[in-house]
């Protein structure tokens, strides 16, 4: 008897088959698992590499460092300035510096 007669082609598909769907399901039921309330669990292309601001050079790391850290202003959808933990924003009488007021309560 030889391996073909044992294992013919036929089965050969479905035992794929079968361990595709096996996959699939355990990989959707990950997302079944009861998560604390204070977790947030986020899929990303790469790896993060850094958390430390001044350092970020990726899209991944910059998405994740928006969430964590505050700047002084945002950039709204008009390209506006939207205070953030700065609430006045001035230029030197010079113009070679800026001037930026910190909201209360910040250290």
């Amino acid at each position: 008897m030889n391996c073909e007669d044992e294992f013919p082609m036929k089965s050969h598909g479905s035992l794929i088959r079968t361990i595709a769907a096996g996959c699939l399901c355990a990989v959707l039921l990950i997302g079944c698992v009861e998560q604390s309330d204070d977790t947030i669990v986020v899929g990303l292309s790469a790896d993060i590499t850094t958390f430390e601001p001044g350092m970020i050079s990726s899209r991944d790391n910059s998405n994740i460092a928006r969430h964590i850290f505050s700047s002084l202003f945002a950039l709204g959808p008009e390209g506006e300035h939207i205070p953030e933990l700065a609430h006045t924003l001035d230029v030197t009488e010079d113009g070679t510096g800026y001037i930026y007021t910190l909201n209360e309560g910040l250290t």
